[in-house]
């Protein structure tokens, strides 16, 4: 049964969609197990549990024995099945799974969510409950057919009070003409249900089944049975007549936990047998039964086995009647490609023409330089067929660099036809469960008898080295470098001695002495074998690894390393001579000689003592199909990408399916912890599958392909895909050296210019894309296309790329990307930019991706006013502006971290020659039109960490809910694309976490030079940009912008950077809305010893600027829970802000001051670089306010006070003034000099002049202005007749919605005869319109916290 349960499942498909049920298979004969279902197609015969696709295939099945008396037995029934069942699946997150009301429990459904399943079960609801207590009552059959034992546990009702109500109830039933003779007895106390029925069976036997019901366990049963079994000679399986019991469900769950009658007790432990593979403890017509049903439905037919194949070994299968053996071929009949091809140039598969991989052959290699699809097709594997053997397509090559070659080189071009690619399944990528520390020093050298490392700083060197050891594990000698035969030749003599040689950095060996490797070969092996030295050439870099007992060559060993990643290595190499182990290791740089990663070692230990390097790894997922041999990717969790490592998968007879071993040294820790609510555990790929597509690469840069930037050979393959396509499907493959550096366009898997492929079905789904020369997945011109839990690791360039900006309508789901490389081919590729999520159109979906590390952006999306590069002269249905005008149309589960700049970047336009700039996103209800209302943005769900920036967002109406940052340099900056918008927009980050430092303290920095040439010692990492920065968790900027509902942790100061959990933007000249507010905060902290809930600096710390946006920035704590002071304001301590009333916070750094006013914004429009400057009243011009007259011109005003706006020194003949944040309490006073004895008027019309000041103050309605000619000031009293609820999030509040929302209706214009020279009004106006100063009633004080 074993033997069958495997192949099931190593040939079968996992679909999405499984069902566990329970299945009888038809047997007449006799047999103790054999089982009675009535009501059912097939009412005798074997009962047994099986998880099947939605099509019918059966992966697993299991032989019903009766009630279980193992490990589990305490498990409900419907637990115990399915999830033994559901062992047989590798990755749950894949998977629907569903089951009947005989499975359904709270406790299923509980341990199916945690593991990662999406289920559902059903369960029976009664529309009334009998509660009859009458012993001799006797329903009518037709009452009877409910059957007794369905019912079901009643769910308690919620939304009103409900008692419990006790029953009992018992009867019988006995009708000789049906058939029907059964009884039940049943009683309930509102939480559990039991009770017992008996009925007789049309085998003679009484079976007899006691229930327990109850919320949490769902329906369990045990049944016996009384009597022995008598079948009728004729057709056994008729059974009850036309009135007997025929429910369905009532059958099978009598049946639930059966147990054969005592004289079927034997047997059992028979039936146990089998079920572990004993399957002579089964009968020959059970097993043929099994098989029989089991593969009933199972009709998938592999393209391997089609009936018109030709195979490629025939002569008789080619026109020329011979195998090709090399050069240009067409395939354009159907062809099974049976054996490995010799190197051809192009193949062709033409109209007619299909190539496919024969799956019975162990392993395929088809090698070409060019696989050029013109209408045929190409299969390795299908869908419903996955390839189990060994595939490989290997694109050979130098590019051609000739004037007139062709532009597509190296490649798999599919023109016409159909590409079909579908490895053996393999769960693509999963997270630690548990951190994996970094391997110490201590950890590897261990407890040595001696240390070559330890004792002689010379010992690592380059070449290879030698240390000669006596029986003892002492040092004879060190014999420094071995580069040519002398050496060796003198040891070779000294007998039972112990030589250690290890490869340090790379090969060095003289030029006239090519007999090096003889010489240690009769050294090591006494000449009887040959060693791999013999194939080492000068120069080379190669992990190696020998110890050899002189004399004793059978005690001698060698060890080529590994190529795991960018290194070779051997682990340790060792051989026990006595009671001492002598043992070698090495550790070479692939990239560079002299890397920090070139390690060598020569040490001898007690027997038994070397360091074991191997360490198991927990995670998350199950990964039953990562094989011994199999290479993973465990990527960083720090602020270095690059401390992404790669490791072989060891056998490890102990490992359970969430375990895998590996050889270290661990060079770098990673993550495996939920730590302080945010989810850091580092993510594992697998590199390695049966299916592989690679470049053949030359051994270092040659010709034209950017060799000044790269060592190696960047001149890879590629798949491209061109629009006249039939169907491409590529699932569970392996790719890497693809993708071309220097030639543009030609990318490891690309689709060009295909446009709308929703009929074609594509998808590129579970594959590993690893050491790529220029991007990952490439999609160009080209919508509709699904990218679904792929993995990819090591890349040049974007990764996943949407490349001009007309892409629409492609979903990207759970893929993986990390080790972002700089690239070449566009600005954005480059230092600091390049991305791993490249998005150029929001008109396609991101849900559950991870952006695991690049030395840019993690996720970026940003957009062209048009689609650009070739897109550009195509219709792709765009107008100008519209992707920017476009909503997202899917963002949620994403990950960022690792990346040297922003996680997750949402700005940003593209223009036509690659480069960007700053831009903005205003999503509108019809992107087609710029005047249609904007519409809501939600983001959900986004986790980011150690980034120097973890998020940074553009919009006008947005929701960005459930966030998770920690451990980012700045956690979160939303950036409003419209600041000083008049309408009834904000923007909102609700119900998330946000974490300063945590315990994940990553690669500790050390010494770290300040910019004031102090050096401190850091026992931490830090981020790669600005490390002296402020720590800031949510960055305040632009607005309206609300944080909501969010928690902090670990903001406290240290020697490098001040800390805050809440802050304003360092460096900001813009507008910034003064209702930016907080609204139920929490701190996990003791504010101040533990850290600080609030920072803003000034000019004197490093990185804050003196700008007009940082000095003029508000936030407003509505609720205080911020400050503790509800309706207080946080602002600069600059006179013309703060008054009496106002304290500084200098806990919060020297830009914190606390003010209990509300504060307004004025903004100035129109006066292009004419400087202005503010006056507040009751300090005249003792104090002044100077704009930096940059982007804006605006400036912050206490409500409490009375300002004139001046200018120095021309006044335009037309302008703007605009006051926002008033409502039904907030009202200001503004003055604006326009010069004396002036004529103008102002718009809107509904302004008229008043003949006094007392008269404007009595103004409510924004109608009235005062001009005092004399003074050359116009004054205006800014109010709004809306009241601000705790809901109204708008600048301004109105009647837009329900919750208060509204547009700012009090911009006024100005409008002169003519410019003047006179904007400078302050000795006319004062002390005319001084003001007495405010006085100190309700004045705050520095907030302090329990």
């Amino acid at each position: 049964m074993d033997m069958l349960n495997e192949s099931f499942r190593k040939f079968g498909v996992f679909r999405e969609e499984l069902s566990v049920d329970e299945m009888l298979v038809r047997y007449f004969g006799h047999h103790p197990l054999k089982q009675f279902i009535r009501g059912k197609p097939i009412r005798f015969g074997y009962k047994m549990w099986s998880l099947c696709a939605s099509d019918g295939y059966c992966y697993k099945f299991q032989l019903y024995c009766g009630k279980e008396t193992g490990p589990k037995q305490d498990l409900p029934l419907g637990t115990r099945v399915v999830t033994e069942m559901l062992e047989a699946v590798d990755i749950p997150t894949d998977h629907s799974v569903y089951f009947d009301n005989l499975f359904t429990s709270r406790q299923l459904m509980v341990t199916l969510a945690e593991e990662g399943y999406r289920a559902t079960g059903t369960v029976f609801l009664l529309a009334a409950v009998m509660a009859v207590a009458a012993a001799s009552y006797s329903p009518a059959p037709a009452a009877s057919r409910t059957g007794p034992s369905q019912r079901p546990v009643q769910p308690k009702q919620t939304g009103y009070d409900q008692q419990e109500h006790p029953y009992a109830f018992e009867y019988s039933v006995s009708d000789p003409y049906s058939g029907a003779n059964f009884a039940q007895q049943e009683a309930g106390d509102g939480h559990s249900t039991q009770g017992r029925y008996s009925v007789a069976l049309p085998d003679g036997r009484i079976q007899h089944v006691n229930y327990v019901a109850d919320h949490y366990n769902g329906f369990n049963a045990e049944v016996t049975y009384e009597g022995e079994a008598q079948y009728p000679k004729d057709r056994p399986g008729q059974g009850y007549g036309a009135g007997a019991a025929t429910n369905t469900a009532s059958g099978y769950s009598a049946g639930s936990d059966s147990v054969p009658h005592p004289a079927a007790d034997r047997h059992i432990s028979r039936c146990r047998g089998a079920a572990a593979g004993d399957t002579a403890a089964m009968s020959v017509p059970l097993l043929l039964a099994l098989l029989a049903a089991l593969t009933a439905d199972v009709r998938a037919e592999c393209p391997d086995s089609a009936g018109d194949l030709k195979r490629w070994s025939s002569a008789d299968s080619w026109n020329s009647a011979q195998v090709p053996a090399g050069g240009d071929i067409t395939v354009n009949t159907p062809i099974l490609l049976d054996v490995s091809t010799p190197s051809m140039d192009t193949v062709t598969i033409a109209t007619g023409g299909r190539l496919v991989f024969d799956s019975s052959v162990e392993f395929l290699k088809l090698t070409a330089n060019m696989i050029e699809l013109t209408g045929g097709e190409l299969w390795i594997g299908s869908e419903d067929c996955p390839y189990v053997s060994e595939a490989e397509v290997l694109l050979t090559g130098q590019r051609d660099e000739t004037e007139g070659a062709a532009s597509v080189q190296k490649a798999v071009l599919v023109r016409e036809g159909v590409l079909e690619v579908h490895g053996k399944p393999k769960r693509p990528w999963t997270q630690l469960a548990a951190t994996v520390p970094k391997t110490t020093r201590s950890e590897v050298i261990g407890n040595p008898i001696y240390s070559a490392t330890d004792s002689d700083a010379t010992f690592p060197g380059t070449g290879f080295r030698m240390i000669e050891f006596d029986s003892s594990g002492n040092v004879v000698k060190n014999w420094g470098r071995v580069s040519n035969p002398q050496k060796f030749n003198k040891v070779k003599d000294n007998t039972g001695s112990v030589v250690v040689v290890v490869l340090s950095r790379n090969v060095v060996l003289d030029s006239n002495s090519p007999d090096t490797a003889d010489a240690f070969e009769d050294m090591c092996f006494g000449g009887s074998r040959e060693s791999a030295m013999a194939s080492m050439v000068d120069g080379q870099r190669v992990a190696f690894a020998a110890v050899c007992h002189i004399g004793s060559p059978s005690d001698s060993t060698e060890r080529v390393g590994s190529q795991v990643h960018y290194r070779s290595e051997t682990g340790w190499v060792h051989a026990t001579v006595g009671g001492v182990d002598f043992a070698g290791m090495s550790v070479v740089s692939l990239e560079s000689s002299g890397s920090a990663e070139d390690q060598v070692e020569a040490a001898t230990y007690t027997a038994g003592g070397v360091p074991s390097l191997e360490q198991t790894v927990e995670l998350v997922d199950g990964v039953g199909t990562w094989k011994p041999g199999d290479q993973i990717a465990i990527a960083s969790t720090d602020f270095d990408y690059l401390q992404a490592e790669v490791f072989e998968v060891l056998q490890c007879s102990s490992c359970s399916k969430y375990q895998v071993n590996i050889r270290g040294p661990v060079r770098y820790t990673h993550w495996g912890e939920v730590t302080d609510g945010v989810d850091m555990r580092a993510e594992v790929g697998v590199l390695t599958r049966n299916v592989r597509f690679h470049g053949e690469m030359e051994p270092e840069c040659y010709g034209g392909n950017l060799c000044d930037e790269f060592e190696q050979d960047t001149f890879g393959g590629q798949i491209k895909v061109l629009k006249d396509f039939t169907t491409v499907k590529i699932e569970n493959a392996e790719f890497f050296h693809m993708g071309q550096q220097a030639v543009i366009g030609s990318y490891p898997i690309h689709f060009h210019m295909c446009l709308d492929t929703s009929s074609k079905g594509v998808y590129i789904r579970k594959n590993s894309i690893h050491h790529t020369f220029s991007r990952c997945l490439t999609i160009h011109g080209t919508h509709n296309v699904t990218v679904e839990n792929n993995m990819a690791f090591d890349h040049f360039g974007h990764c996943y790329f949407l490349e001009d900006g007309g892409e629409q309508h492609n979903t990207f789901k759970k893929n993986l990307g990390f080790g972002t490389r700089p690239g070449t081919l566009l600005p954005t590729d480059a230092f600091g930019r390049v991305s791993t999520f490249w998005i150029t159109n929001p008109d396609n979906a991101l849900i559950n991706n991870h952006a695991a590390g690049s030395f840019g952006i993690g996720i970026w999306i940003l957009m062209p006013r048009l689609p650009t590069g070739p897109s550009a002269s195509v219709d792709m249905g765009l107008v100008e502006l519209q992707a920017r005008r476009t909503i997202l149309k899917a963002f949620r589960g994403n990950v960022a971290h690792s990346n040297r700049n922003f996680g997750f970047r949402l700005d940003d336009e593209l223009f036509p020659d690659g480069t960007v700039a700053p831009d903005i996103y205003e999503p509108r209800e019809d992107p087609t039109d710029p005047d249609s209302d904007p519409v809501l943005m939600t983001l959900d769900d986004f986790t980011a960490y150690k980034n120097s920036e973890g998020a940074w967002i553009k919009g006008v109406w947005s929701l960005l809910n459930n966030f998770r940052l920690a451990e980012n340099g700045v956690g979160i900056i939303i950036a409003s694309s419209f600041p000083e918008d008049f309408g009834p927009y904000y923007q909102v980050m609700a119900n998330s976490r946000i974490v300063g430092e945590t315990a994940n303290i990553g690669e500790p920095a050390g010494e770290v030079t300040l910019e004031s040439g102090e050096v401190i010692v850091m026992n931490r990492s830090i981020p790669r940009k600005e490390p002296e920065y402020a720590l800031i968790g949510f960055v305040f900027y632009r607005g309206p912008l609300h944080l909501m509902d969010t928690s902090f942790a670990g903001f406290k100061a240290n020697a490098l950077h001040p800390a805050g959990a809440i802050g304003k933007k360092f460096s900001n000249p813009y507008f910034s809305s003064p209702i930016n507010s907080v609204r139920n905060v929490t701190f996990d902290f003791s504010d101040p010893s533990e850290g600080a809930r609030f920072y803003d600096g000034d000019g004197t710390v490093v990185g804050y600027e003196e700008r007009d946006g940082n000095r003029h920035n508000v936030l407003l704590d509505w609720d205080g829970s911020l400050t503790t002071f509800p309706g207080s304001s946080l602002v600069r301590p600059i006179p013309l802000l703060t008054n009496a009333r106002c304290v500084e916070v200098p806990d919060w750094g020297p830009g914190s001051a606390l003010c209990p006013d509300r504060f307004t914004r004025l903004r100035l429009d129109g006066v292009g670089k004419i400087p202005t400057f503010l006056t507040r009243n009751d300090l005249m011009a003792s104090e002044v306010e100077v704009s930096l007259f940059e982007q804006q011109i605006s400036y912050a005003l206490n409500s409490a006070e009375s300002y004139i706006l001046h200018m120095n020194t021309t006044v335009p003949a037309r302008f703007r003034v605009a006051v926002f944040a008033m409502d039904q309490n907030v009202t200001q006073l503004v003055g604006v000099c326009v010069g004396a004895s002036q004529t103008l008027r102002l718009k809107p019309d509904s302004y008229t002049p008043v003949s006094s000041l007392d008269e404007l103050n009595a103004d409510t309605t924004n109608s009235k202005y005062f001009y005092d000619s004399e003074a050359g000031v116009v004054l205006l009293r800014f109010s709004n007749p809306y009241a601000r609820g705790s809901s109204t999030l708008s600048n301004c509040p109105g009647e837009f919605d329900g919750d208060g929302n509204g547009s700012c209706l009090t911009e006024v214009t100005f409008i002169l005869d003519a410019s003047n020279d006179y904007g400078d009004c302050r000795e006319r106006a004062y002390p005319r319109y001084r003001t007495e100063p405010v006085s100190a009633d309700g004045a705050l004080t520095a907030p302090t916290f329990d």
